[in-house]
């Protein structure tokens, strides 16, 4: 069961990985899949094993793929890095996680570019969003954190956070990245498990109760539901 997909440039091939035994390593899920990333042709079903890690988020230009890296300790996974792999020449750095965390719930799983390539977001630990720059960044948790989870960039300027996790409606604030000055932006019916940016101003959803949702300032509209992830 594929949690999160990352469709290519030639929209042929899809970076894939499930997080679904993340949560449950032990006796239970003893016939449970490792957590694993592919890359999947979609031709013909074709895998190819990248590595053990999760929430594949593809640059603006489609030319490096970001993903959490995992290793499995006694009934749950660790996050032990944040890998930024060049496609063209399969170079990788890898940016370790400083402490190393447990791997959590979907909100904390969301990884997005800023529309520049020049940053990706992440949480870093429970209710904290690292910002990352790939080319330059030695580790993660160096950085000044900011408050919230599921992290998605509005624009070069603004990142989106998820700002009441985990019951009832869910809250989306707008952070400015300089000044760290928040607003309200939108809501949504639940916790968000995909987040990304489809244009000027616009966001793309998916909630942990299936529900597809275009997001902008002050509007959520749902357009379809029984959806579980999507991919651009």
């Amino acid at each position: 069961m594929w949690s999160a997909i990352e469709l290519a440039r030639d929209r042929r091939h899809a970076f894939v990985s499930s997080c679904r035994p993340c949560f449950a390593l032990g006796p239970a899920s003893d016939e449970a899949e490792p957590a694993v990333l592919y890359e999947l042709n979609l031709a013909d079903g074709h895998k190819r094993f990248i590595a053990h890690g999760v929430s594949p988020a593809l640059s603006p230009d489609h030319t490096r793929l970001a993903y959490l890296a995992l290793k499995p300790i006694p009934e749950m996974y660790e996050q032990t890095g944040l890998v930024v792999r060049d496609l063209r020449t399969g170079a990788q750095r890898s940016i370790p996680f400083v402490p190393t965390v447990s791997i959590g719930a979907p909100p904390e799983l969301i990884v997005n570019w800023s529309p520049d390539g020049r940053l990706i977001a992440l949480v870093d630990k429970a209710e904290t969003v690292a910002l990352v720059e790939p080319n330059t960044a030695i580790s993660i948790g160096a950085q000044p954190p900011l408050a919230g989870e599921a992290p998605v960039f509005l624009d070069s300027n603004t990142l989106i956070v998820l700002a009441n996790c985990c019951t009832g409606r869910q809250r989306l604030a707008a952070v400015d990245t300089q000044s760290g000055a928040r607003s309200p932006f939108a809501q949504v019916s639940s916790v968000p498990v995909y987040m990304r940016r489809i244009g000027e101003g616009r966001l793309l959803v998916v909630t942990i109760l299936g529900e597809l949702v275009v997001v902008s300032k002050r509007r959520s509209r749902v357009i379809a539901t029984d959806v579980y992830t999507a991919a651009l």
